[in-house]
């Protein structure tokens, strides 16, 4: 039985489901490329922490080697690093202060 009214009704519901799985496919091959680029940057931002990180290590090195070497570098050395950890003591307890105080208050 031929019925052309369902058969033309066939055919468009072919063309919208269509054009639906289209825009889906579209937005799928988007949501890929933005996951590449994501990754493509945490891989070259995992890059460039290695590289600091070796130069880093060097520097430490070179300063570890002034220090054993020259005993008044040595010295200075030590007290910039205990003060920079009493700064950081200091740091951490106003943090925690003010979200006791924060916490208390709300």
């Amino acid at each position: 039985i031929y019925c052309p009214g369902i058969h033309s009704l066939f055919r468009g519901y072919k063309a919208v489901v269509s054009t639906q799985s289209t825009g889906e496919n579209e937005n799928i091959m988007g949501a890929d490329g933005a996951t590449n680029d994501a990754i493509s940057i945490a891989i070259a931002t995992k890059e460039n922490l290695y590289a600091q990180r070796s130069s880093l290590s060097g520097i430490t090195n070179k300063l570890n080697n002034i220090s054993n070497k020259y005993p008044m570098i040595g010295n200075l050395i030590n007290k910039i690093n205990i003060r920079s950890r009493r700064d950081s003591i200091i740091i951490a307890g106003v943090v925690t202060g003010c979200l006791i105080v924060l916490f208390l208050l709300a």
